[in-house]
């Protein structure tokens, strides 16, 4: 069967090959013209079985170009489709009255163009073979008539087949009628999903700043109309999402979507913008007194726990909001601001809210500053240039019984040209959101390696030593993890048996098959693995026996307050009585009082870290107290 010719008629390149490619790729033969007139003559020459005719052309638009063919006798029967775009003004009425019978929206959607096109390409070829199965039946009956007798039988025959193929016509018609309701359906489906989030049936960021931009479009004709937006970012969701999974994590997010809709009124929009953050559209406020009233009510019903396929899960939240009474030109800056209050009222803690001012902006182009000092200082590390900005300290990790260094553990420090030292707790955050950690991490790597391997061989009696590297999780994730490290290792000449990695616990003690891998190749090479921070977060205990871990180093937290009255005496016995039974070793961090570290050696912990002992010391001070084999001496 030949293949049906399509002629498109399109003024643009883009849209010709679009189009081109797409019916090539559905067998259809492709003709094309770039003008009406270019269309018409193609059109007389090849008679094509379907012609899809752009509206908006120059010099002969294609109303025109489609009033030219019909009013052709070897081109009025072809089938013409209009094309226009969404935001065109088609008269439909009109096209249709110059005799087109369908029309097709740009962007085209592939599954809706080669449907309509099937569609009328069928009713073409339905049409031709009824016309000449017509023209067929009019000469059989005419010899039949002139047969007497047997023209009577005939006709009732003919009357039959007629009735027969009437009845079929019939039924593909209502099947092609079927088909395009579906096809509308499928549009208006289409256009719903474009405005919505497919996770939880929220209004998604487009339609949410659209309904933004009519608020500000009322306000700007009523000065006395006032209306709000609230930024809310959940608070502990990612350790929800880390610790129990990412379906679990969904879920989370369609519950809290529900909530929040029992917090506003029927006139509020709220919206998902992804990830965990969600935007709610406050209209008509009558005061602005109401906003916080809604703040404090979302911050009650999201503190309340979520019951998750037999999983108690508690979250907060963070929100920000700010009004039209800072007189917005822009719907961007809007949002901008109500984000800059959510970082403000984060920064206070979990459950808090906060109004913007204008004073908040400050702090947000600091953080920003801060972002691109440390890209840039970053950037010279990548390329070789020399900085003092960067720098490594090592807090010596202590025997607690001869009081001996047992180890070190590494710490990045930050000396900035006209800021001086600034704090990791403010950059290293930074470094991990903009992924300046991954070549920050391993420069760390490279030059604490350098260090130990001078220190092995410049201290041989010293065999034991290994230092301690915090490796962030984002580093780890990457898939030549293991191979750099072992590259890293080889051009250093050091051990691995002096390496140590530490891993929070929230990342080791739930993380998935493929990174346990990781863990296991590495320990398999020789380093030593260490749980970071542990002691806090969602410990799934019964999974430690799996990991391949050396140590745990119990949170500072849990030695705030040590005594016999305290709950965190008792954790840290577990902790030590569960590292005993599989065989690991333990490190107490933040020991800062001789309370603290006699409660320890009465629970039997061997090793500890801190300011009782030392301060992290720099490169120098470091190789001075393995020379002289320091023993700390408490005051």
């Amino acid at each position: 069967m030949e293949k049906p010719l399509i002629l498109v008629v399109d003024d643009n390149p883009n849209n010709i090959q679009v189009l081109f490619q797409c019916l090539k790729k559905a067998d259809y033969k492709v003709l094309i013209a770039q003008t009406g007139e270019s269309a018409i003559n193609q059109a007389k020459k090849t008679l094509p079985d379907l012609i899809l005719l752009d509206v908006m052309m120059p010099i002969m638009d294609g109303f025109e170009t489609c009033s030219s063919l019909k009013s052709l006798p070897e081109t009025v029967d072809i089938p013409v489709i209009f094309m226009t775009v969404l935001n065109e003004t088609f008269n439909k009425v009109k096209g249709f009255s110059l005799g087109a019978v369908d029309y097709i929206t740009k962007p085209f959607i592939q599954e809706e163009l080669l449907a309509r096109v099937k569609l009328h390409l069928d009713l073409r070829h339905l049409t031709k073979t009824l016309e000449q199965q017509n023209k067929f039946l009019k000469k059989e009956i005419k010899a039949r008539i002139e047969m007497g007798k047997q023209l009577q039988k005939f006709n009732q025959n003919l009357e039959k087949l007629v009735e027969e193929r009437t009845e079929e016509l019939t039924k593909t018609l209502l099947e092609l009628q079927t088909t395009q309701i579906q096809l509308l359906d499928r549009e208006a489906q289409l256009k719903h999903d474009a405005f919505h989030d497919k996770l939880t049936g929220l209004i998604n960021r487009e339609l949410f700043v659209n309904l933004l931009k009519q608020e500000m479009k009322t306000a700007s004709v009523n000065s006395d109309y006032l209306y709000g937006v609230l930024f809310i970012d959940l608070d502990g969701f990612k350790m929800v999402n880390d610790s129990l999974g990412h379906l679990i994590g969904d879920d989370l997010l369609k519950v809290v979507s529900q909530r929040l809709k029992t917090c506003v009124r029927s006139s509020d929009a709220v919206a998902r913008f992804g990830g965990d953050e969600f935007a709610i559209l406050l209209k008509n406020l009558k005061e602005l007194s109401l906003a916080e009233v809604i703040a404090q009510r979302i911050l009650k019903t999201l503190s309340q726990p979520f019951y998750l396929n037999n999983n108690e899960v508690a979250i907060g939240a963070s929100i920000g909001m700010t009004f039209n009474i800072f007189k917005y030109n822009q719907a961007t800056e809007i949002l901008r601001d109500a984000d800059i209050a959510m970082y403000q009222a984060k920064r206070q803690g979990k459950g808090h809210y906060q109004c913007f001012n204008p004073d908040m902006q400050a702090l947000v182009f600091a953080r920003l500053q801060l972002e691109r000092e440390l890209k840039k200082a970053v950037e010279n590390i990548k390329n070789n240039e020399f900085s003092q900005q960067f720098s490594l300290y090592y807090q010596p990790i202590v025997h607690l019984k001869t009081r001996k260094i047992n180890g070190f553990e590494a710490l990045l420090r930050w000396q900035h040209p006209t800021e001086g030292w600034i704090s990791p707790q403010k950059f290293i955050p930074i470094a991990e959101e903009t992924q300046l950690i991954n070549p920050l991490g391993w420069w760390i790597l490279k030059q604490v390696c350098q260090q130990m391997s001078y220190w092995t061989k410049q201290f041989p009696n010293h065999d034991s030593l290994r230092v301690n590297i915090n490796v962030s999780a984002i580093q780890f994730k990457q898939d030549n993890f293991v191979e750099q490290i072992g590259l890293i290792i080889q051009e250093s000449h050091l051990p691995p048996e002096s390496l140590k990695l530490e891993i929070t616990e929230s990342y080791t003690l739930n993380t998935e098959n493929y990174s346990l891998e990781k863990l296991q190749k590495l320990k398999d090479m020789g380093i030593h693995l260490c749980i970071d921070d542990f002691g806090v977060g969602y410990s799934c205990l019964n999974r430690l026996q799996e990991l391949p871990v050396n140590t745990l180093k119990i949170d500072r937290s849990f030695l705030q307050k040590l005594n016999q009255c305290n709950p965190n005496l008792q954790f840290v016995k577990a902790i030590l009585m569960l590292a005993s039974s599989l065989e690991i070793e333990v490190v107490a961090e933040g020991i800062e009082t001789k309370t603290q570290l006699q409660y320890l050696q009465e629970l039997g912990c061997l090793l500890g870290q801190g300011y009782l002992f030392s301060k992290p010391i720099d490169s120098n001070q470091a190789t001075q107290f393995l020379r002289e084999e320091k023993i700390f001496e408490l005051c």
